[in-house]
């Protein structure tokens, strides 16, 4: 397994935290016995200078013993190593947790990039950490950081240097630490069960920024929680994350559309072959919304046949497809249904959807197919959007 630094000399980075993170820390000093305000370190860096480099990263990946983890026997092994094992009285492994729970995701980003640049400038003397290891990744199809037999390595590195702002890629004991720290939902989640962190032992978690923070439980924290559950299940493809990854870039690019008040009526595994379903009431449309991931094009859809001569398929989006699959939302979302038809001032006549002339539907039925596509460059993620005009 390749080493994730290698000790030459050690030395204290300047610190890089605010004073409101200071503060904090000060306050942390008086419940800790034997510990004076002068004693605490003032940052995860200078924290790191009289810990240890390697402790400290390796304090990065535990989970505090009262998160919640959904992680495999073997893997929660490795997340909860008692600081005696670690070389840490147990009050110093509680400070850590402490601080870090005190910081902000922004905070602690910039100390540790701040660091990676420093231990950079002065390789020959500081602390040198070694760069991603091929050997470190598993086997599978290529595609973008997806690839698990010819990933996009320089890409994941940005990725992992990315700030909060910007789309990167964390350990999974590092998102649910985030995760735990945000009352509402902050970012869309994917794992890559090809991509190994330096330290060879977690998976990454490919975050990436909310428009608008999701309240737990509402219905697109629904949505985004479906997607990461999806990505943590076993044996999960490159083209299962590039999927994933237009449902969750189409989901917040929708956040800010057509003036940012689209509601999310219907998200990702509907059981009706729709990916979305958005409602503007300022524009008055309802937003049938294909998910494409990046390279992704429509299809022909075999199984949408209602309504077509001899059984033929429908291509994605078309008219057809659209007045085929509106109607099967019934089984799984019939109030959505219903809502929409009134709204829309159409009906369902041997299972297709018509027109209704007895009612004047206020709102009209747009459809939106929304691509998401990777700027290597900066490291960041793009979406294109293409309209569709249905008429009954």
């Amino acid at each position: 397994m390749a080493r994730d630094y290698q000790p030459q000399r050690r030395r204290t980075p300047a610190d890089p935290t605010s004073d409101q993170a200071q503060d904090a820390i000060a306050r942390i000093a008086a419940a800790v016995p034997g510990r004076s305000v002068a004693q605490i370190p003032r940052s995860p860096l200078s924290l790191q200078g009289s810990l240890g480099n390697r402790q400290v990263q390796r304090l990065l990946q535990r989970e505090t013993a009262a998160t919640p983890t959904v992680a495999e026997p073997e893997q929660q092994a490795a997340e909860h190593e008692p600081a005696d094992e670690l070389g840490l009285s147990p009050d110093e492994a509680d400070l850590f947790e402490t601080i870090m729970a005190e910081l902000s995701d922004d905070e602690l980003d910039g100390a540790l990039e701040l660091e990676a640049e420093a231990s950079a400038e002065t390789a020959p003397q500081g602390l040198v950490q070694a760069a991603r290891s091929p050997g470190l990744i598993q086997r599978g199809k290529p595609t973008g950081i997806s690839s698990a037999s010819s990933p996009n390595i320089p890409l994941a590195n940005k990725l992992e240097s990315n700030k909060s702002r910007m789309p990167r890629l964390v350990s999974i004991a590092r998102w649910r630490r985030i995760k735990n720290k945000h009352t509402k939902r902050k970012y869309a989640a994917i794992r890559h069960q090809n991509l190994l962190n330096n330290t060879g032992k977690e998976d990454l978690m490919l975050l990436i920024a909310l428009r608008k923070r999701a309240k737990v439980g509402g219905k697109r924290d629904l949505h985004y929680s479906a997607i990461e559950a999806k990505s943590n299940k076993k044996n999960q493809t490159a083209q299962n994350r590039t999927e994933l990854l237009g449902e969750a870039v189409s989901a917040i690019r929708m956040e800010g559309y057509g003036g940012g008040d689209c509601k999310l009526l219907v998200g990702y595994a509907s059981g009706a072959g729709i990916d979305q379903l958005w409602k503007s009431p300022s524009k008055q449309i309802y937003y049938v919304v294909e998910a494409k991931g990046p390279g992704a094009a429509l299809k022909v859809d075999r199984f949408a046949v209602r309504g077509v001569a001899n059984g033929a398929a429908l291509t994605q989006m078309s008219q057809a497809w659209i007045e085929d699959r509106i109607p099967r939302l019934q089984s799984s979302n019939p109030a959505v249904l219903t809502q929409l038809l009134s709204d829309c001032g159409l009906k369902i006549t041997n299972g297709k959807l018509v027109d209704n002339p007895k009612k004047k539907g206020a709102y009209t039925l747009e459809g939106l197919v929304i691509t998401a596509k990777w700027d290597e460059g900066n490291a960041d993620l793009k979406e294109s959007v293409s309209k569709r005009n249905y008429q009954f």
